[in-house]
């Protein structure tokens, strides 16, 4: 893995199915030589390590300097898994700029996952496949605004999350489960869950990442690197055919900014200099 001086990396790591459920994961960064020390490598740890599902774990790091070694994950008895780190130089993108509505959209359902919890399947609305309950669907909802100057454009772009809760037999029971789920958007909207921050949404580029799999999880941001929640509203619906079936629709209205790229040619002031000059004015 390569990753870059400044920007926050999500290590993920499959430990198998078997250990869904393992509480006593751990992981250690070593240097080249196998020893944990000095920083970054350190010894194993157990803190903000989060489970996601389906024997896969992960943690976020990040590093100030260029180094290289291996982290090494663990979980009793015998789960193991590694992966070479390679930290370089600060983080350029190859082609254009970043922080393109896909990654937007990319990183709305992957925020949506962990403010419904790991119970939750949560895909983009045209991802085929099956749903099993509870199960959410982000999609784009109308066009996206794009303003300012040309050297860097402000994006606004209006989301849905629609959640679907399992049914119920009783209406008072969908109705108190749909609340659970209002609450659970209410909560990851607009106080934070996991790296997220009041309005604030974790933006990654995706750029290069594949759209599904295991390989399917960026890796890459800066720590300012966020959706602005401009409105968030949330409302519920009642299936016409059954009322006990309820589903629960949050419209999210985001803005970010993006890189303008510079026209060839286009001077560029790279320098300041300032001097001062004393004046001298004589009288007649």
């Amino acid at each position: 893995m390569i990753v870059h001086t400044g920007a926050l990396v999500q290590v993920l790591a499959d430990l198998g199915t078997a250990y869904a459920n393992a509480t006593d994961v751990g992981y250690t960064l070593r240097n080249p030589d196998g020893t944990t020390a000095p920083s970054p490598a350190q010894p194993r740890t157990i803190t903000d390590i989060r489970n996601v599902g389906g024997g896969f774990f992960s943690t976020t790091l990040s590093f100030v300097q260029p180094w290289q070694g291996t982290i090494e994950w663990d979980a009793p008895p015998d789960a193991f898994a590694v992966e070479e780190i390679n930290v370089v130089g600060d983080y350029v993108p190859a082609e254009g700029p970043r922080r393109t509505t896909a990654d937007a959209l990319r990183s709305l359902k992957r925020y949506a996952a962990l403010a419904l919890g790991s119970e939750w399947e949560v895909r983009l609305w045209d991802e085929p496949g099956n749903f099993a309950f509870p199960f959410a669907r982000v999609a784009k909802v109308g066009p996206t605004l794009m303003t300012g100057p040309a050297i860097h454009t402000d994006v606004v772009q209006p989301f849905a999350i629609h959640c679907y809760p399992p049914a119920q037999e009783r209406l008072e029971v969908a109705v108190l489960r749909a609340e659970v789920v209002e609450e659970k958007l209410y909560t990851g909207f607009r106080i934070g869950v996991s790296e997220g921050r009041p309005m604030r949404v974790p933006l990654y580029d995706y750029t290069l990442v594949p759209e599904t799999g295991a390989g399917a999880v960026a890796i890459s941001r800066y720590p300012h690197d966020y959706l602005r929640v401009d409105d968030l509203s949330i409302n519920r619906l009642h299936d016409p055919t059954d009322e006990r079936l309820i589903s629960v629709v949050a419209d999210v209205r985001c803005s970010w900014r993006r890189s303008g790229r510079v026209p060839t040619g286009t001077k560029l002031v790279q320098e300041v200099l300032v001097q001062h000059v004393e004046a001298q004015v004589s009288g007649q």
